[in-house]
């Protein structure tokens, strides 16, 4: 199943087996750009992702950050995934906390679980003060690149994913 565009921004999922009840696993990608990312041969839970983007949508992180939003690609890639802060801190006027670090609110790798682990998948979302959405990318396998959604298109598409996933959010999967 595929929600939303993958020219801009999808989600796929593709139920494999569910024997194992009341866990359902399955594959789990993100379209950007019409280029997929996710891992074809790893199986993941497909409730915990549906619960990972019910979670972001019911509690939503505060991605808002103009600031950020306007740095240049490579700066933002830098902070987050490079965690290159030193060398940071004497290019641009931006302070980092120790906490802004360790709470990686704009990192979204964690929605698909370990589908974007082997393969080296990392996505950054920024918002500015419009509410535009920059999602940032790249994998192993795809060079660095960005898109710029519009306001709550990456929201929408979670929330298309729950709607037509309903019985998968209903799993507690921690329990």
């Amino acid at each position: 199943m595929l929600v939303g565009n993958p020219s801009r921004f999808a989600v796929e999922i593709n139920v494999q087996t569910t024997e194992h009840r009341p866990w359902i696993f399955g594959t789990f990608y993100f379209w950007i750009n019409s280029i997929r990312f996710g891992d074809p041969e790893d199986t993941v839970a497909l409730n915990g992702c549906i619960n990972w983007a019910i979670g972001f949508l019911n509690v939503p992180p505060d991605l808002t950050n103009e600031k950020l939003y306007n740095f240049p690609l490579l700066t933002i890639w830098s902070i987050f995934i490079e965690e290159n802060v030193d060398a940071i801190y004497q290019e641009i006027d931006y302070e980092i906390s120790d906490y802004f670090m360790e709470e990686s609110k704009f990192l979204m790798t964690h929605i698909g679980m370990s589908s974007f682990e082997s393969s080296g998948d990392e996505f950054i979302l920024i918002k500015n003060d419009k509410g535009l959405e920059r999602l940032i990318y790249k994998s192993e396998n795809t060079p660095m690149g960005e898109i710029i959604l519009r306001r709550n298109e990456f929201e929408e598409v979670l929330e298309q994913l729950v709607i037509n996933n309903v019985e998968l959010g209903q799993i507690d999967y921690l329990r």
